[in-house]
C-alpha cells in the first residue's frame, strides 16, 4: 500500500496536520471597474480607460515606473491610448525634447547675463543680494516647469516606448 492509497479516518490535531487546515474561506469579491479606476485617479492622477489603466498599472508593477512619472507623461501628451492598436502609444517627438533642452540652454544664458548684469550696475549693499536672489528665484521656478512639462514626460515615453517595443533595457 502506498502513501496515496491510505485513507484518513482521524481527527486533525498537532502542529503539522493543524496549521494546514482553514476553516473560514472568504472569497473576495471582485471590485466593480468604477472604484477600480476611481481608486486607480486618486493614486496616480490618471483618469483613462480599463485597458490603458491595466498597462499602466503593468508598467508600475514590472518596469520600475512611479505613478507620478507616467501621470506627468499622461497630462502632457506624451503618453496617448491607441484605439486601432488597443494599447497605449508613447508620442514621444523629438522636437519637444529639443525645445525643452534649448529652453534650458536659454534660461541658463539668460540667468548668467542677468546675474553678470546685476553684479556690474545695480548698486548698493543689499539691493544687490536681493535682486540676485530674486533672478535666481525666477530662473528656478521658470527652469523646473520647462523641465516638467517637456523633458520629464518626453524621456518617460520613450523608456516606455522602448518597453513596448520589447528591449527592456531602460
Amino acid at each position: 500500500m502506498s502513501a496515496r492509497d491510505q485513507v484518513f479516518t482521524g481527527t486533525v490535531t498537532g502542529d503539522v496536520a493543524g496549521r494546514d487546515v482553514v476553516n473560514n474561506i472568504h472569497v473576495v469579491h471582485a471590485r466593480p471597474e468604477s472604484e477600480l479606476q476611481a481608486l486607480f485617479l486618486k493614486h496616480t492622477g490618471i483618469d483613462c480607460r480599463r485597458e490603458a489603466r491595466e498597462q499602466f498599472e503593468l508598467l508600475m508593477l514590472e518596469h520600475g515606473f512611479t505613478g507620478k512619472e507616467l501621470s506627468r507623461a499622461w497630462r502632457f501628451g506624451s503618453l496617448v491610448w491607441s484605439e486601432p492598436e488597443r494599447r497605449l502609444k508613447p508620442s514621444a517627438r523629438k522636437t519637444d525634447m529639443a525645445v525643452g533642452w534649448s529652453g534650458t540652454v536659454l534660461m541658463t544664458s539668460v540667468l548668467i547675463f542677468a546675474l553678470v548684469d546685476t553684479m556690474n550696475r545695480v548698486p548698493g549693499p543689499f539691493l544687490k543680494p536681493i535682486t540676485l536672489l530674486v533672478t535666481c528665484a525666477v530662473y528656478l521656478c521658470v527652469t523646473r516647469a520647462l523641465l516638467l512639462t517637456t523633458l520629464f514626460p518626453q524621456a518617460t515615453a520613450m523608456r516606455v516606448e522602448r518597453i513596448l517595443s520589447g528591449d527592456n533595457a531602460c
